[in-house]
Parts: C-alpha cells; sequence; structure tokens
C-alpha cells in the first residue's frame, strides 16, 4: 500500500499501532516507539521415524521423542540465537500432531 502511495496524501506525521494486552491496568495506556509486537508466520516441520516393536526400541528411531527435541531446540532459538537487544523476537511451537510413524507441528515465529 505504501508502495502504491496510500500514504501520500495527506502524508501522516506519525503513525500508531494498537494493540490490547491484560497485562497493564485498566485505565492505563503503556507506548513506546520502534516495534513490539511480534508478526505471525508458519512454517512446518515433519519428523519421520521407523516403526518397531515396543520391546525392541534401538531397532526403530523414534519421531516423537525426536519432535519433542526439536521443540526444545526451537524454545532456543531467541535465547541463544537473537540480539533482542536490537529487536524483539518470539519463536512458539502451536500445534504438534502424530500419526504412525510420522510426526509434525506448525509453527509460528518472528
Amino acid at each position: 500500500m505504501i508502495e502504491q502511495g496510500a500514504l501520500q496524501n495527506p502524508a501522516p506525521d506519525a503513525i500508531f499501532g494498537l494493540h490490547v494486552t491484560s497485562r497493564l491496568p485498566t485505565g492505563v495506556i503503556g507506548y513506546r516507539s520502534g516495534p513490539t509486537m511480534a508478526s505471525a508466520d508458519r512454517f512446518r516441520i515433519s519428523v519421520t521415524g521407523r516403526q518397531t516393536h515396543g520391546a525392541m526400541p534401538w531397532l526403530g528411531v523414534d519421531p516423537i521423542v525426536t519432535a519433542a527435541q526439536v521443540i526444545l531446540g526451537l524454545q532456543t532459538i531467541v535465547s541463544r540465537q537473537v540480539d533482542i537487544n536490537a529487536g524483539a523476537g518470539v519463536v512458539t511451537s502451536v500445534r504438534s500432531r502424530a500419526a504412525t510413524a510420522r510426526t509434525s507441528f506448525p509453527t509460528r515465529s518472528r
């Protein structure tokens, strides 16, 4: 919209984004300059395993355990890979689904 001139006539002096949050008491308005909320992007990861008998788990690859490790790893991306002094970052795994030997979980990130 900006590239097509949506903000040229009239040109704004300022732009404000609003968001409702329960972290502030009723009647209080919080503000800051620059970006403050995360965007939502989707990606899907599929983990495929190899089935085996429960009495011999070493003969297979358990996709549930592997997917759990991936989810735990996703949780450390922001804390270990993103300089939060330069900008906000959030990675959240929102759903995990298992079926036979395949596990997939769509996630949202910024």
